[in-house]
């Protein structure tokens, strides 16, 4: 485990820790996941957060969960941050587990831009 620690924009801040909230909601309520993953990565010029589980996948969650309030929300909120919202399947590694049919888990990436990251 590598931990950081560091600031940036407050906007960006305020807005990647409401989409984690969100993302890690979505975890416990929609996908049947066994272990999530979450990482911020650093990119010249933003940050991203990404949760990753190894639960049923983009084609597996619940009915009308893929568009919820809570997703169309998450990506309202980074658009106006000037950010951008990815979804899709997960890393392969993370849906391969036993009775898990669609093998491919959920990954969601919430990317806002920053003018500084102080490490």
């Amino acid at each position: 485990m590598t931990l950081r620690s560091g600031t940036f924009d407050a906007d960006a801040e305020a807005v990647l820790a409401w989409c984690l909230r969100e993302a890690v909601t979505n975890v416990i309520r929609h996908s049947g996941a066994r272990t999530c993953r979450i990482r911020l990565i650093q990119h010249p010029g933003e940050l991203s957060l990404e949760v990753s589980d190894d639960g049923r996948g983009p084609g597996g969650q619940d009915a009308g969960a893929s568009h919820g309030a809570g997703l169309r929300g998450m990506s309202e909120r980074l658009s106006t941050a000037g950010g951008r919202l990815l979804l899709g399947a997960a890393d392969p590694g993370l849906g391969n587990r036993p009775g898990n049919r669609q093998n491919q888990g959920f990954k969601l990436t919430a990317t806002v831009p920053v003018d500084h990251y102080d490490a």
